[in-house]
């Protein structure tokens, strides 16, 4: 597949005219970012307290209606059903992932993973082996690096930092 060449300028003065270009246009869009990001955060202090309010109330809500719920439950759901409906609004109980958590305050994971040793169940204890990246990159040199089948990248990138003190 052939490289397209992508258009550049002719001469400095455009290259250096492009980048002072750049470098207004980045104040220019930075200016409105700041603009835009004052004016969210007034209107975010403006509603925020009646917000939090009524999260307030909602959350105590919920912890009520919770209880209630969990004390009548076979009331509330006939059975086999994990939720129910008012006129309003849907409740119920949903299962939340599974997760694995030690028995007791007895136990500990080395003694969880000790026990799945001595029974045999070794396919349950997960061994994870990686490459140390970093000390390999700061240790290695390039021929020992491809000599196990590793490089270093590190790519270059243009960039245009606009003088904020210059540019109004």
């Amino acid at each position: 597949m052939a490289r397209v060449k992508t258009e550049t300028f002719s001469d400095r003065v455009e290259f250096d005219a492009a980048v002072d270009q750049i470098a207004r246009k980045e104040v220019q869009r930075r200016k409105l970012e700041a603009d835009r990001d004052a004016q969210i955060q007034n209107i975010q202090q403006e509603h925020n307290p009646a917000i939090d309010a009524l999260k307030t109330e909602i959350d105590a809500l919920v912890t009520k209606a919770e209880g209630y719920a969990k004390d009548n439950r076979a009331e509330l759901l006939p059975t086999g059903k994990q939720s129910a409906e008012t006129p309003l609004a849907n409740f119920g109980f949903r299962w939340g992932n599974k997760t694995l958590v030690l028995l007791s305050s007895r136990w500990n994971w080395d003694g969880v993973i000790a026990s799945l040793r001595k029974a045999g169940l070794d396919g349950f204890i997960r061994v994870k082996e990686e490459v140390a990246k970093d000390a390999a990159k700061d240790e290695l040199s390039e021929p020992v690096l491809a000599q196990h089948g590793m490089r270093i990248k590190q790519s270059e990138t243009f960039w245009v930092e606009p003088k904020t003190d210059v540019i109004g």
